[in-house]
Order: structure tokens, then C-alpha cells, then sequence
């Protein structure tokens, strides 16, 4: 049996946040992602290609958009489970990247994984000293 989604711009986006978010906690908190829902991650960054993409029983119809690589200060908040105000904090202080486009300040998604690693790292570099 094959499920057909077939989702507007704003869902579809909507729903990659969502799973963007849930897959930084996942790292954050060193559990995994489970299967299924990677599969749909993968689907839906597909969703812009030549062929709609078929995944264990997963079809998602063809997109013209692109998807969003970059966070507000609030979505990036949500992924790491703090306040947009302290994401700002961040970025003055110069431990979390954004980027200007326009008058608007976002931080890429790869930069908050990356910083959610590092937080890891040194989680784990305290873990060593007691």
C-alpha cells in the first residue's frame, strides 16, 4: 500500500521545520530519529526534483518550491528549546552564526546542528572531569 501526501508550500515547509526540530533534539539528547520519519525527511527535501520520490510505501506529489534552510531567531529557539532572545545572545556573543539577508537576521540549519554538537562536546568533556 502506498500513501499519497500531497501538501501546499506552507504544510510542506511547516512540516520539515517540524522535522528539522525533532531531529536536533534527537542529536541534542543522543537518541536517534526513527526510521519512518527519516524516510519522510528524505521525502520531503526530495520533493523538488525531476521524479516524485516513493519511499516504503510513502508518495509525496511534485513541488515547485524551495525548501527553507534558514531560521528565524524563534524556529531556531524551538530547535534547541530555548528563547528567540537567547538565540540572540548567541549570535552577539559569537557562539551561533546568522546570516543578514536584507534587514532580517536567520541562522542556517546546519549551523544550529553544528552548535548543538559542539554543546555535546563539551557535555561530554565535563562528564570526563567528575
Amino acid at each position: 500500500m502506498t500513501l499519497v501526501l500531497q501538501l501546499d508550500e506552507w504544510s510542506a515547509a511547516s512540516l520539515a521545520r517540524a522535522l528539522d526540530d525533532y531531529r536536533l533534539r534527537c542529536r541534542v539528547n543522543g537518541g536517534r530519529m526513527s526510521p519512518v520519519l527519516e524516510q519522510l525527511e528524505l521525502l520531503i527535501a526530495a520533493r523538488s526534483g525531476p521524479e516524485r520520490p516513493t519511499v516504503d510505501g510513502f508518495e509525496l506529489a511534485p513541488n515547485d518550491g524551495l525548501m527553507s534552510l534558514l531560521q528565524t531567531y524563534e524556529e531556531a529557539g524551538r530547535a534547541l528549546s530555548v528563547s528567540p532572545r537567547t538565540v540572540r545572545r548567541l549570535v552577539a556573543d559569537g557562539e551561533l552564526k546568522a546570516v543578514r539577508i536584507g534587514s532580517a537576521r536567520r541562522v542556517h540549519r546546519d549551523d544550529l546542528l553544528n552548535f548543538a554538537e559542539r554543546l555535546r562536546g563539551d557535555h561530554d568533556d565535563h562528564k570526563e572531569e567528575d
